[in-house]
């Protein structure tokens, strides 16, 4: 008798070959109000085991804690989670287009549940989950995250500001797993 594998590996427009993580997936250095930006992450089962579904987390920071405003950029950063959406050029940037867009839902249970999501609602937390399943044997999904600077709300306190995310998925063999 022998236990399955999950290997969840991930690749993105930097890197060749999927791996169990990658950087430097997008970077956004000189934002205006209404600038967008979005990064396919593809997602890949390696593995022996299905993948019922994966968890999505966020970890971010404010580069500027200093900053005598007390403005935190992740607060006008807003965000978009598509489940196998496309990138494609938008008017201010790239945008996610088709697929699912799951944004509405991850703000239900991560953030304050009003539109928009923005980065540090979803900051310290996991959606759970992303209804992509993995079948084994190299099968693979994606997920199309974007990020725009807020058209309406970025006033001049977040000039020069800037922040840093890490995105983290997880695998889970069935739907029940948290």
């Amino acid at each position: 008798f022998g236990a399955g594998t999950m290997n969840l590996q991930l690749d993105d427009s930097n890197e060749t070959t999927p791996a169990e993580s990658i950087s430097s997936t997008f970077s956004l250095p000189s934002m205006s109000p209404g600038d967008t930006a979005a990064q396919l992450i593809s997602l890949h089962n390696a593995g022996t085991t299905d993948i019922a579904e994966v968890a999505l987390g966020l970890t971010s920071t404010n580069n500027d804690p200093d900053d005598p405003d007390n403005s935190d950029l992740r607060s006008v950063l807003l965000m978009k989670i598509v489940e196998n959406g496309t990138v494609s050029a938008g008017d201010n940037g790239t945008i996610c287009t088709g697929g699912n867009n799951v944004t509405n839902s991850v703000d239900g249970q991560v953030g304050n549940n009003g539109t928009p999501l923005t980065m540090v609602e979803f900051t310290g937390d996991t959606y759970d989950s992303l209804a992509i399943p993995l079948l084994s044997g190299g099968a693979n999904a994606n997920v199309c995250i974007e990020v725009e600077l807020d058209p309406l709300n970025t006033g001049n306190i977040y000039q020069g500001d800037s922040a840093n995310a890490t995105f983290v998925f997880t695998a889970h063999q069935d739907t029940s797993q948290t």
